[in-house]
């Protein structure tokens, strides 16, 4: 399914209407914003109760690109109700709504409206607490025939008695299904979770069971699964407490029934190692860098640090990590909202997380505005590390990514049963020696005696170190750690061990060095595969009153055996920050990157130039400049960014900005903006903004756009 898809016929059928949203979009916000002052006039006390709050936005836009004509309508209206029944007992109850209309002149009629209600009631106790959720998400859109509709119940309970065991337990059910023959979705999810916890002096025991049950009848995928965990850990202080020792130990079981009743193939999610991510806009050659938000099952809140790929906005890289090479057929990345379905995506591959090659068979992208989420299916491929690079021009604004995943294939009409106990301990000792010298060293023991499943693995990690501090001024460090990771089903045994150094020097209080060295080597299967040495100065100084220069060298050696390669990697960076007078802020930075291949004709060189400055003009008009310039191997271009904002009264506040990308290569565009806000009140206002966009990298000429718009809490 793809929302919006160009040149969609308008629908027809029973019991529906068709309709072009301009007839009534524009109405519609007209007709509130005039509305408005009437509502902002009347005092807040005798139109709602103090037990009431809410939100609501509406917003209006009208663009021009090329050839084609939108107008949409977006509307957003939230509002929170809660109310104390008695002494222990409390109610809440929310509703959200929303609402997307698109209207082209070229026939394509698009919209989306979206129920949220919920209503919670919670018991509080002193001595335990009993909730109980109910709430119902309510999609639909003209791309598809009906709705999809989700609905969830969860009832919850927690002791908190001094003296006894805590428990805590949950039970959630959700069905998921739509009420249209083209959307294909039945799926009924049973959660139920039990946990105890009870701590005796400096020992703590936690005890779980989980049991999950899935059923997906049109897609024709059933899973069971059972989980228990055994969780114990401790910290004993010796007399004199010169040693300290803590210790945990985990005990898992796991049990799944996986079948497969389709004709059909079926995607499914498959674990991974880690979740990564960078901004590159030479996604051929680069290492990203891990993100754990990305991965940590919230489909719902942005990862954090945010990911936008709106208002077309490119080059953004969104990978996986599976630790050994694993069969993957499809990406999903989830959104905090709907987004843009022209956007393109593109999927690399690659073996070490440094030289990546693009797949060369087609993938297929939807955007499913049910799920929030771009599909990406192709073929299955085989990789440890996989990326998929975002480019051409997104109609939103801000759409932040909150999550990955990776699909495999099953196969037709099976039925797998997968079983998995896993032993986790880890032990760390400190010994306090001195006031200026402190060791360390830890153990860490993973063991799955059977693991069936695509992500079980042994693991054995341990390391020592020794922390020296003969001043205030001086610390250093020295520090050893080695293991392995062995994965079951993947069939190979990573071994990695990596020794560092560390200098920390602050000679005074507005002046810091630091130095780094470090050598690690990687083996596969008791193969050398990569050798990597590091060196790394840096240095901080506030030498004058409101300046603050610093500086960066590094030196690393990247020798990789499995493909026979050797890479020179040398990094400065300067920067300076501070103010040049009263009123003008100021930072700027330079940056040199050159990778070599030892013995091939092989270079990357990167070097960039920013500088950024804040100019507070008066007391109610601040300008803000930003200049960029990027030359690396592959492209040349400068990224300029200009703003002004003037507060003309306490009230009204103007607005421009202008940001221009220029370069021999398809990073081009512009963006020209300007807005005006009346803030009718503290939690009111009312916007208008123009801007004038081109983007030639994603095949658009220049267009135009108009905004108009109101918000308000109450």
């Amino acid at each position: 399914m793809q929302f919006g898809k160009a040149h969609r016929p308008p629908l027809t059928g029973a019991g529906r209407t068709c309709h072009r949203p301009g007839q009534w979009l524009w109405r519609t916000l007209i007709i509130g914003i005039l509305a408005m002052p009437v509502v902002l006039s009347s005092p807040a006390e005798a139109l709602f109760s103090n037990n009431l709050n809410g939100y609501i936005r509406v917003t209006g836009v009208s663009s021009s690109v090329d050839t084609v004509t939108s107008r949409s309508l977006s509307q957003e209206y939230s509002a929170y109700w809660s109310k104390r029944m008695a002494a222990y007992f409390e109610m809440r109850a929310s509703m959200r709504y929303l609402n997307l209309g698109l209207d082209q002149n070229l026939g394509e009629n698009s919209w989306r409206r979206e129920y949220q209600p919920a209503g919670e009631l919670l018991w509080a106790h002193p001595d335990f607490t009993i909730g109980g959720l109910v709430k119902r998400r309510k999609t639909t859109n003209n791309a598809t025939d009906g709705a999809l509709i989700d609905d969830n119940v969860a009832v919850t309970l927690s002791t908190r008695m001094t003296g006894y065991p805590i428990l805590r337990a949950r039970y959630d059910w959700e069905h998921a299904y739509s009420d249209g023959q083209s959307f294909e979705r039945d799926t009924r999810q049973n959660n139920v979770q039990i946990g105890l916890t009870y701590n005796l002096r400096r020992q703590s025991f936690y005890y779980s069971f989980s049991h999950r049950r899935q059923n997906d009848d049109r897609g024709g995928l059933q899973i069971t699964e059972n989980q228990h965990l055994f969780r114990w850990n401790q910290t004993t202080m010796f007399p004199g407490q010169f040693l300290r020792v803590s210790s945990t130990y985990d005990f898992g079981r796991r049990a799944q029934e996986t079948e497969t009743t389709a004709d059909s193939t079926v995607l499914s999610a498959i674990p991974f190692r880690l979740a990564l991510y960078a901004y590159d806009p030479t996604p051929e050659f680069g290492t990203l860098d891990t993100l754990p938000s990305l991965a940590d099952g919230n489909t719902s809140s942005p990862a954090q640090p945010q990911v936008n790929v709106g208002a077309g906005l490119a080059d953004r890289n969104i990978g996986l990590d599976f630790g050994y090479n694993a069969d993957i057929a499809a990406l999903y990345i989830y959104t905090d909202r709907p987004s843009g379905p022209v956007m393109s995506w593109r999927v690399w591959l690659s073996s070490d997380n440094l030289t990546w090659t693009q797949l060369d068979q087609p993938v297929m992208v939807t955007f499913n505005a049910g799920f929030n989420r771009y599909e990406l299916v192709f073929a299955t491929v085989k990789t440890r590390y996989i990326k998929a690079v975002n480019s051409g021009a997104n109609d939103e604004s801000t759409v932040l990514v909150t999550e990955v995943e990776a699909r495999e294939r099953l196969q037709k009409s099976s039925l797998e049963n997968r079983h998995q106990t896993t032993h986790m301990a880890n032990v760390i000792g400190t010994v306090i020696l001195s006031k200026k010298l402190e060791s360390s060293a830890e153990l860490s023991v993973r063991r799955q005696p059977k693991g069936e499943f695509t992500d079980s693995r042994n693991q054995l990690y341990y390391a020592f170190s020794l922390r020296h501090a003969p001043s205030t001024a001086v610390t250093q460090t020295v520090k050893y750690q080695a293991g392995y990771e062995d994965f079951s089903a993947g069939g190979i045994r990573n071994d990695n061990n990596n020794l560092t150094y560390s200098l920390a020097v602050t000679p005074l209080t507005t002046l810091h060095f630091s130095f780094v060295a470090l050598n690690r080597m990687d083996y596969i299967q008791s193969v050398k595969t990569q050798e990597t040495n590091n060196l790394s100065f840096k240095t901080t100084g506030n030498l004058l009153a409101g300046l603050t220069l610093s500086g960066e060298t590094t030196y690393s050696r990247s020798n990789r055996y499995d493909s026979r390669r050797a890479f020179d990697t040398w990094t400065y960076r300067a920067g300076a920050d501070g103010t040049l007078v009263r009123s003008l802020d100021f930072s700027a930075s330079f940056l040199y990157q050159g990778t070599h291949q030892v013995n091939a004709d092989f270079s990357y060189i990167r070097r960039q130039y920013a500088i950024d400055i804040n100019w507070r003009l008066t007391q109610t008009i601040v300008g803000h400049g930003s200049l960029t310039f990027d030359n690396d191997a592959a492209r040349r271009y400068t990224y300029q960014t200009y703003g002004l904002s003037w507060t003309v009264t306490p009230k009204i506040q103007l607005g421009a900005q202008a940001t221009v990308t220029g370069g021999e290569s398809d990073v081009t565009g512009d963006r020209n903006s300007a807005q005006i806000t009346y803030q009718a009140t503290s939690r009111s206002s009312l916007y208008f903004s123009a801007s004038n966009i081109e983007y030639p990298a994603a095949g658009r000429a220049r267009g135009t756009s108009f905004q108009l718009g109101l918000k308000t809490g109450f």
